[in-house]
This record gives structure tokens, C-alpha cells and sequence, in this order.
């Protein structure tokens, strides 16, 4: 059951946070019932929001990643994870040299990446995100990815075509025709057996499945709510800055064509041409284009582009 036990403490702490929500707080009230009966009821509550008991919860999730992770530069991740965990400092997961080590930072080979280098990938993507609370600045193409995928397949595990699956929302992938095929199977595969070693597998499935639309929620929950925060900010500043940062994630939405203005304006005070283009591809992406923030800033960026081309040219 050690991997059992290791991979619902990765659930409970994915799902940590979401108690009061009212789309999916009784589900995870029902999580925590189930799990406290398997880690201890003490455990529970490290892995979501509580501070008891932190030494066992985090044994239980070393438990979950530790073996993928024996590759090169897979260690220093987890490490740096495992660090984020217990202090809530995650500059460690936001070193880019960390990451290019890791298992993120290496192409997925179609002829000679194995099992054991697909499950090092999705548990790194796994930790750079904390179980995908946050977003990481390390990520792969999805070409990357969609090869991952076949080799998953091709293997006929679907726990792995789950675990792959991850990818995407925990890496803010665009979804693709070949992610959409593996979570049809995902989704269409025979129910748990009952007793037995077949069992205990299923429910490993069953976990890893879970995880997979955790991870989607949160992803579909980050991106309606988070769509600036990306965006250079800084940590000490006026009163709705702090009210902001206050406020759940699923209020910020509204929130973003202000808090876009307010960025843009700082960078352009501050000559940060950078950080205005910064913000400008962000406003393509979250679609905040119409935002006068966002046309006012693609304009000054054009210019100094072209300022900057004029120079090159004529010495």
C-alpha cells in the first residue's frame, strides 16, 4: 500500500485549499475522510492547509515522487519541492538552473525515453508546480509532450497515460487531438476490480485518474482567475494591491484589465521596455487585447523596436 498511501497524500495536497469552495468542498470533505482513515487523521491536514504532523505528510509524499525521480537532476527538484512544503518558500522551485536539471529540461526521445523517464517527467511537473498551486516559468512544447503520450500508450498502461496526461494542465498546455484521445480511453476504462492485488491497482488508477482532474480544475481555475499575475508586480505596494492578493481566484477574473493598467503603467515609469512586452504577450494570451492598456503599451513597444532597428542600422 506504500505507493497507494503516498500517491493520496499527493491528492490531498493537490486539493488542499478548496475546503470552503462551494463547487467541489464537499467532495474534497469526503476525500479527507476517506485518506484519514489510510494515513491518519493527524496527516490530513499537512497536506492541505494545517501544520500537524508536517514529518509524517511529508514522508508520505517523498514516498510519492522519490522513486521517479532517481535520475539526473530529478533529486535537486524534489528536494527544492519538498523544501517549498514544509517552509512555504517556493524560490527554490523558481530556479531556472533547478529545472533545466530536471527531468522538464530534457527532450522526451521517441526511440530511447523509457517508463521510468515518463514518470521522472510527470512527477517534476508534478513538484514545479506544487501539485499544480502554482504556475512555473519552466515548461515543454506540446510536441513534447503529444510524444510522451504515445509512449505511453504504445506501453497500454493507462495509469502512465493518466500521469502524462497532467501535462497539460499542470504545464498550461493547449489541449490537442492526442490529449483528447487519451482521456477518452482514460475515461472509458473498466471499472475498479474488487479484492486482491487487481484491486489495489485500480484504486492506484482510480488515484492517479483523480489527480488528472484536479489538476484540470485547478488549471481551468488558474487561468480564469491568475490571468495577470504572471505579469512583473511588486510585493510591497498600495492598499488594493494587498486586498487583491487577499481576494479567492475565481473574484481576480474581473480584476484583470485593472490590474494590466496598473503594470504597464509602473513599467512604463519605470522605462522597462521588457516588462511592457512581457505585458503585452500576456494580454494576447488571456485575451485582453481590447483593454486600452494593452493597445497603448503594443504601441510603445513597436516604437522603441523600431527605434532600436534605426540604431542598429545606422551605427
Amino acid at each position: 500500500m506504500g505507493p497507494v498511501t503516498g500517491e493520496a497524500a499527493l491528492l490531498l495536497r493537490a486539493t488542499g485549499g478548496w475546503a470552503a469552495d462551494p463547487g467541489v468542498g464537499g467532495a474534497r470533505a469526503r476525500l479527507v475522510e476517506v485518506a484519514g482513515a489510510a494515513l491518519g487523521a493527524d496527516v490530513v491536514p499537512s497536506l492541505g492547509d494545517g501544520t500537524t504532523s508536517r514529518t509524517v505528510a511529508l514522508g508520505w509524499l517523498h514516498e510519492a515522487v522519490a522513486g521517479p525521480m532517481h535520475v539526473a537532476g530529478g533529486l535537486e527538484l524534489a528536494q527544492a519541492w519538498v523544501h517549498a512544503v514544509w517552509t512555504g518558500d517556493h524560490s527554490g522551485l523558481d530556479d531556472q538552473e533547478v529545472l533545466a536539471r530536471s527531468p522538464l529540461g530534457r527532450p522526451v526521445d521517441a526511440l530511447a525515453t523509457t517508463t521510468e523517464d515518463l514518470y521522472a517527467l510527470t512527477r517534476a511537473a508534478l513538484m514545479a508546480t506544487d501539485v499544480g498551486h502554482r504556475a512555473t516559468s519552466h515548461t515543454i512544447r506540446v510536441a513534447q509532450a503529444e510524444a510522451a503520450l504515445a509512449l505511453a500508450l504504445d506501453a497500454d498502461d493507462l495509469a502512465l497515460v493518466a500521469e502524462v496526461l497532467w501535462l497539460w494542465p499542470l504545464l498550461d498546455l493547449p489541449w490537442s487531438a492526442p490529449a483528447d484521445f487519451a482521456l477518452g480511453l482514460v475515461d472509458a476504462q473498466a471499472p475498479p476490480a474488487t479484492g486482491g492485488p487487481a484491486h489495489a491497482a485500480a484504486f492506484s488508477t482510480g488515484v492517479l485518474n483523480a489527480l488528472l482532474a484536479t489538476a484540470r480544475l485547478r488549471r481551468a481555475v488558474r487561468r480564469d482567475g491568475e490571468r495577470v499575475l504572471a505579469l512583473p508586480a511588486p510585493v510591497h505596494g498600495p492598499r488594493w494591491a494587498t486586498a487583491y492578493r487577499a481576494l479567492p481566484l475565481r473574484q481576480r477574473s474581473a480584476l484583470a484589465p485593472l490590474v494590466l493598467t496598473i503594470v504597464v503603467r509602473r513599467a512604463h515609469q519605470a522605462h522597462d521596455v521588457a516588462a511592457m512586452r512581457t505585458a503585452v504577450k500576456v494580454a494576447l494570451r488571456h485575451g485582453l487585447l481590447d483593454a486600452p492598456a494593452a493597445s497603448h503599451t503594443a504601441a510603445v513597444v513597436r516604437r522603441g523596436d523600431g527605434r532600436a532597428v534605426v540604431h542598429a542600422l545606422v551605427g
